[in-house]
């Protein structure tokens, strides 16, 4: 079956049968399913908008094309691929999917977050982000009180990241790995090295004990290049490229000063300090001044 709509319909009704549904069109169509339907085609977004509520309890497959969007508080049983937008809810909603989920290259993810409430996605199995893929926070009303807000969750692997845009300031995404969950969240120390650690490292890496002590732990040195993690990520390197780190040790031109040169996170999340010694031995904090850009 085939629906065209422009610019807005809606149908109070349960889906049924073998056949698939298709939407074509620039306008709106709304499916309030009452419960659940047992379509077993394919469903599809290829123009315009579709906002499903309810349960597709034996669909075959999920996509949304290009330009199209998806929106509704509505579970799936099949796998989906986001070509266009996901926006769960007419404002703020939930959308579940029974396989895996698939953001093509360029694709969105429009999250709303009206504190204490948010939109959110739940996958059954892999998540895979493509390249330039978007999470869309320019909505958001946030407050610290409801934090973190879990805008996704995954229970397989996941390949690919999110470019997050119209974070609020004061705010990260945190793509993480070991919880299988994308959140939003205040910026402390914890947060930020969470983000960190699984920017650069595996589901299967993290979630392995053994691995702390050559991997991902504190003072692992997975790319034998001298500078543990901790370092690495204070100085926002990957701790898999030896050598990542930009830091430089050299005088300043034109003076008897020392200069160096280093990269090190906003916020304030650390304290840097350079300490010098003339014998090897016994070391004190220099007294210095600071021209520190930060990333």
């Amino acid at each position: 079956e085939a629906g065209t709509a422009n610019p807005a319909v809606q149908f109070d009704t349960r889906l049924y049968g073998g056949n698939s549904f298709t939407k074509t069109g620039v306008g709106t169509m709304v499916f309030n399913t009452q419960g659940d339907s047992n379509m077993s085609g394919d469903f599809n977004v290829n123009s315009g908008t579709v906002l499903l509520n309810g349960a597709l309890s034996n669909n075959s497959n999920l996509s949304v094309a290009a330009g199209a969007i998806l929106g509704g508080n509505a579970s799936y049983a099949s796998p989906a691929t986001i070509a266009g937008t996901i926006s769960p809810g007419s404002a703020i909603g939930s959308i579940s999917t029974g396989g895996s989920l698939t953001f093509s290259d360029n694709s969105t993810y429009l999250a709303d977050i009206i504190a204490p409430d948010n939109d959110r996605i739940d996958v059954a199995g892999d998540l895979h982000i493509g390249n330039n893929v978007t999470l869309n926070l320019s909505d958001a009303t946030v407050d610290g009180l409801n934090a973190p807000y879990i805008l996704l969750t995954y229970s397989g692997v996941r390949d690919g990241a999110f470019i997050p845009t119209g974070v609020p300031a004061g705010w990260i995404v945190v793509q993480d790995r070991t919880l299988r969950q994308v959140t939003l969240e205040p910026i402390n120390l914890e947060s930020t090295e969470r983000e960190w650690l699984s920017r650069h490292f595996t589901e299967a890496e993290l979630e392995d004990p053994t691995k702390e002590a050559t991997h991902w732990g504190h003072a692992a040195d997975p790319d034998g290049d001298t500078l543990s993690n901790f370092f690495e990520f204070a100085y926002g390197s990957d701790p898999k490229v030896a050598g990542g780190a930009q830091r430089t040790v050299d005088g300043e031109p034109g003076t008897n000063n020392l200069r160096s040169t280093f990269v090190r996170l906003r916020h304030n999340l650390l304290d840097y300090q350079l300490q010098v010694s003339s014998d090897l031995d016994s070391w004190a904090t220099a007294s210095t001044t600071a021209n520190t850009p930060t990333v």
